[in-house]
C-alpha cells in the first residue's frame, strides 16, 4: 500500500502543471528548535506568496505543538483525513485545515493519542500529495517518529532542513545522520543543515568545528534570541508579527527566501522517486537519532 500510495503521489505531482513544494523539518534531538523554525518558515513564506496559502502539517501526533504556537483550536486534524483517504478532494481537505491570519493553513496533529497508531504511512503519503496540489508550499513539522511513514516524508521532500545546535549529542547524531546517508548514496542536495541558536554564550563548540566533523557545510544559521523566541511561543504569535525586526526573524527569512528562490529555479519540480534501500538506511539512521 505504501509503494502505491508513493507512486500515485508521485504521478499526480508529475502530471500537475505547479506542484508545491515539500519541506520537511527534522531535529537531529529534541529541543533544537525545529517546531519553532516550521511555524516561522511557514509564516515567512506566506508573507512572500499570496497568491495562494501555505500548508504546515504538524507530523509529532502526539506530542505536537503547532496549535499552541499559532494559538490555534483544531476541530479536525490530519487524523480525521486519514480516516478515508480516498476521498482526499478539496473540500474535505478545506474543511481539515485550520486557517490561521498570516496566511498560514495549519493541519494539526490528532486531539487523542489513539489516533495517532491509526495512521499509516501510506495515509500520510496520500494527505501529503493531496496538500501539494492545492499549496505552493506545504511545510512539515517532522517527521517525528521514524518509521515508514516518517521515511516516505524524507523521500517525498524536495528539501529536508536537518536542525542541530552546538551541543554535542545533536552534532554526535547528525554525523551519524549524514554518514549512513552517504553510505547509502543518498541525494544530499536534498538535506540542508540548519543551525539554530548560533552565540549562546555557554556553547563550547563552533560552527567550523561542526563542519569540519561532519564533512559538510552548515547552509543556514539562525542566531541565539530567546527572549524574542519564548516570547513568540507563548503568545502563540509567529516572530514576523512579534518581532519583525530581531535577527532571529530576519535569518528565517533569509532561509525562506533561499527555499523561495530555488523553487522558481527548479520549476517547483517534485522530489525524485524514493531510493529502493531507503527504507532501511533511514531506519538505521533515526534508530539511534531519536
Amino acid at each position: 500500500l505504501l509503494a502505491e500510495a508513493v507512486e500515485k503521489a508521485i504521478s499526480h505531482a508529475s502530471d500537475a502543471v505547479e506542484v508545491g513544494v515539500l519541506v520537511s523539518i527534522v531535529g537531529t534531538m529534541g529541543g533544537v528548535g525545529a517546531s519553532v523554525l516550521a511555524t516561522n518558515l511557514a509564516a515567512e513564506l506566506a508573507s512572500m506568496a499570496r497568491k495562494r496559502p501555505v500548508a504546515l502539517v504538524d507530523l509529532d501526533f502526539r506530542y505536537g505543538q503547532q496549535g499552541t504556537m499559532l494559538d490555534l483550536q483544531a476541530d479536525y486534524t490530519i487524523a480525521d483525513l486519514c480516516e478515508t483517504p480516498e476521498q482526499l478532494d478539496a473540500a474535505v481537505i478545506e474543511k481539515a485545515m485550520v486557517k490561521h491570519a498570516s496566511g498560514v493553513h495549519l493541519l494539526a496533529r490528532p486531539n487523542q493519542f489513539a489516533q495517532a497508531d491509526q495512521i499509516t504511512a501510506a495515509h500520510c503519503v496520500s494527505v501529503l500529495g493531496a496538500l501539494q496540489q492545492m499549496y505552493d508550499y506545504v511545510i512539515c513539522d517532522g517527521p517525528s517518529r521514524y518509521d515508514a511513514g516518517g521515511l516516505a516524508v524524507l523521500d517525498l521532500a524536495n528539501v529536508n532542513l536537518l536542525v542541530l545546535q552546538l551541543l554535542v549529542p545533536s552534532v554526535r547524531n547528525l554525523h551519524r545522520m549524514l554518514e549512513e546517508l552517504r553510505e547509502g548514496g543518498y541525494n544530499l542536495q536534498r538535506f540542508r543543515l540548519v543551525c539554530n541558536r548560533v552565540g549562546l554564550e555557554s556553547s563550547h563548540l563552533a560552527v567550523d568545528h561542526v563542519e569540519a566533523t561532519v564533512e559538510r557545510k552548515i547552509a543556514h544559521q539562525i542566531p541565539d534570541d530567546w527572549k524574542a523566541v519564548s516570547t513568540s511561543v507563548n503568545m502563540g504569535v509567529p516572530l514576523i508579527e512579534s518581532a519583525p525586526k530581531s535577527r532571529v526573524r530576519l535569518a528565517i527569512r533569509e532561509l525562506a527566501e533561499s527555499i523561495a528562490a530555488a523553487a522558481g529555479e527548479a520549476g517547483k519540480e517534485p522530489a525524485a522517486a524514493p531510493s529502493a534501500r531507503g527504507g532501511g538506511l533511514l531506519s538505521k539512521i533515526f534508530s539511534g537519532a531519536s
